[in-house]
């Protein structure tokens, strides 16, 4: 046993550790680290895997085991969760080092970005991870099964409200199409005082 984990997560934060995949159960893996002898629990940094109702928790639970239980893997370590006692961070198949499973679940539709994602993913790994989930939720695949994707491009701002975000399209000279990297939202905005030129004035 580990008896400082926060500490434990402060020096290795950023390596890469070999574990070995023992359990994984509402949410959280149960992982075995050769190199200290100890049994930790370890969440998935930057996506929430819904686990209400039966059904989404054994599907979920069937594709960790078919792919994980039980083989060595690499956990790239970014923290520790203060709440839940547990490791944070990413894991990744020995046997194939381009897999991601935290893309691949959101692919699957068995995970969606949290609201922090953009902050603990590198800007290669958010886009790739939202590319991933954007396909989940064309397809409506499984924790996506009512989502509504008008309603999504539709989405409204409230005033005053402050997000990251990232223009997605320049509609005309006055307004730009913004999408917000906290919950994936697209919302258009039009430029306060300033107005696009009219056809037939180049000025």
């Amino acid at each position: 046993k580990i008896e400082d984990l926060a500490g434990y997560a402060e020096k290795n934060k950023g390596k890469t550790i070999k574990a070995i995949v023992e359990e994984f159960r509402s949410g959280l893996f149960s992982l075995y680290l050769p190199e200290v002898d100890a049994l930790v629990k370890f969440g998935l940094h930057a996506i929430t895997i819904p686990i209400m109702g039966f059904k989404a928790a054994q599907d979920v639970r069937c594709f960790i085991d078919t792919n994980f239980l039980q083989r060595e893997v690499e956990v790239a370590l970014s923290g520790y969760d203060d709440r839940g006692g547990y490791l944070t961070g990413n894991i990744k198949s020995v046997d194939n080092p381009s897999y991601n499973l935290i893309r691949e679940l959101l692919k699957e539709g068995y995970g969606r970005l949290n609201p922090e994602s953009y902050k603990l993913l590198d800007v290669n790994e958010h886009k790739q991870a939202k590319q991933a989930q954007d396909e989940a939720q064309k397809n409506k695949l499984r924790c996506w099964g009512n989502f509504d994707l008008d309603k999504r491009v539709s989405s409204t701002v409230e005033k005053d409200e402050e997000f990251p975000g990232k223009i997605v399209e320049v509609n005309s000279g006055d307004s730009v199409t913004v999408e917000n990297l906290k919950n994936g939202e697209v919302s258009r905005f039009f430029l306060a005082n300033i107005r696009a030129p009219g056809m037939g004035n180049p000025k």
